[in-house]
C-alpha cells in the first residue's frame, strides 16, 4: 500500500511539472529499467502499478510495465556550446546574409570604394555553402574615374568554413558582373573577390564574421591621348581596379 501511494505521488509530480520543465528546456525525465536500459525524454502518462509512457526528443513513444521500471527521476539538461548550430551549417538550409565593407584601392588603377551586399545562400554541406547576391559598390570621385560611380553587382559566391558552434576560420570566393547605376545601368565589367577571416556564433542560429581580402573590378577609365599634331583627346578604356578589403557580415 505504501509503495502504491509513493507511485501515485511520483506520477503527479512528474506529470504536473512536465510542461513547465520542457518549456524552459532545463530538465528531462529519465526512466531506468531493471534490464539496465536508460530512456530520456518526457513522461506523458503513468498508470500506477501498470504502465508508464515516455516520449523521447525524436518523437518516439515507449511504453513499459511498471514491473520493468527500476526508478524514474528528473535530471538537468546541461547547456553545451554544440547546442548552437548556425543556420549556415545546417545541411539543406536556405539562409540570407548581409555584408558591409571598405575597399581600399591598390595598384595603378586602384580606386577607394565602400560596399554593401545582400546574399541568399544554400548549405550544400555542413562546412560548405553557395549562394547568389547583389548590392552596391560606391567608387569615390578621383582623377581616374572623373566622378563618383555607383556600381550594382550580380554575383555568385561559395563559402568554406569550420564548425559553426565555435570561433573559427572561413574562406570565401565571389564572382560576377556589375552595372553602372551612374550611367543608366550600362554594363561596367566583371568582378572577382577572395576573402578570409574569423566567424563566430551569435544567438541561437546566426553567425557573424569579420574578414579581409582582395578584389578586382573591371571598369572604365578616362585618359588624355596626345595626337601627332600636338592636340589631345579624351580616351575611355577598361582596366582592372584592384582593392584590399576589410568587411563584416551576418548570416541569419
Amino acid at each position: 500500500m505504501k509503495q502504491k501511494l509513493l507511485t501515485i505521488l511520483l506520477s503527479f509530480l512528474i506529470l504536473g511539472n512536465a510542461d513547465l520543465s520542457y518549456g524552459q528546456s532545463a530538465c528531462q525525465d529519465v526512466v531506468y529499467l531493471k534490464n539496465g536500459s536508460v530512456i530520456r525524454g518526457m513522461v506523458t502518462e503513468m498508470i500506477p502499478g501498470q504502465t508508464i509512457k515516455i516520449q523521447t526528443t525524436d518523437g518516439s513513444l515507449f511504453v513499459y510495465k511498471m514491473e520493468e521500471v527500476d526508478k524514474v527521476i528528473k535530471e538537468s539538461i546541461a547547456k553545451k556550446t554544440s547546442d548552437h548550430l548556425g543556420i549556415d551549417a545546417r545541411e539543406g538550409s536556405f539562409f540570407p546574409g548581409v555584408e558591409a565593407g571598405i575597399q581600399l584601392g591598390v595598384g595603378p588603377y586602384g580606386v577607394h570604394r565602400i560596399k554593401a551586399d545582400y546574399t541568399y545562400n544554400y548549405t550544400v554541406l555542413p562546412m560548405l555553402s553557395v549562394g547568389a547576391g547583389t548590392g552596391i559598390r560606391y567608387f569615390f570621385d578621383n582623377k581616374k574615374t572623373h566622378g563618383d560611380a555607383a556600381l550594382v553587382p550580380v554575383f555568385i559566391t561559395a563559402n568554406i568554413h569550420g564548425k559553426s558552434n565555435i570561433l573559427g576560420p572561413y574562406f570565401a570566393l565571389a564572382g560576377g558582373y556589375t552595372m553602372n547605376a551612374s550611367d543608366e545601368f550600362n554594363g561596367e565589367g566583371v568582378l572577382f573577390n577572395s576573402q578570409f577571416g574569423i566567424r563566430y556564433p551569435v544567438g541561437t542560429a546566426s553567425t557573424m564574421y569579420c574578414g579581409m581580402g582582395y578584389g578586382i573590378q573591371d571598369m572604365r577609365f578616362q585618359g588624355v591621348v596626345w595626337t601627332s599634331n600636338y592636340t589631345f583627346k579624351i580616351n575611355t578604356f577598361t582596366k582592372s581596379s584592384g582593392c584590399f578589403e576589410i568587411c563584416t557580415g551576418l548570416n541569419f
